[in-house]
């Protein structure tokens, strides 16, 4: 696997958290081949559909980091500046990995005897 980031799409029904689980054990497994972790974002789509909205509960973790929790991005594949928005987030992703290419608060939490060291 050659990519730099993954953007993952996922239509907000009732299946939504069972598909972000299986695609994002796909990328973890993918990037563990690769030896290094890439940026994850994810696309929610069809949010206005969605019975009660855009759920927060996605990609829920004790890590505040973009690596354990990506960031959720409403996006309508139709509309320009939806997309826009999303690669805006995808591109700051990759630039951040490039100055910090290790997750900073996992460096923090390995010197301070955290247990949620990310390998």
């Amino acid at each position: 696997m050659q990519a730099q980031a993954v953007v993952i799409m996922v239509h907000a029904g009732e299946r939504a958290q069972q598909d972000l689980d299986f695609y994002l054990a796909q990328v973890q497994r993918l990037t563990e081949q690769l030896g290094r972790p890439v940026p994850i974002v994810i696309g929610l789509t069809h949010v206005d559909d969605a019975p009660g909205g855009m759920d927060g509960g996605f990609a829920d973790g004790a890590c505040p980091c973009s690596q354990c929790r990506p960031p959720v991005v409403p996006v309508d594949a139709r509309d320009r500046a939806s997309v826009v928005r999303l690669l805006q987030v995808v591109t700051a992703l990759l630039e951040i990995r490039e100055r910090h290419p290790e997750p900073a608060l996992h460096q923090w939490l390995g010197r301070a005897g955290g247990n949620l060291m990310v390998q």
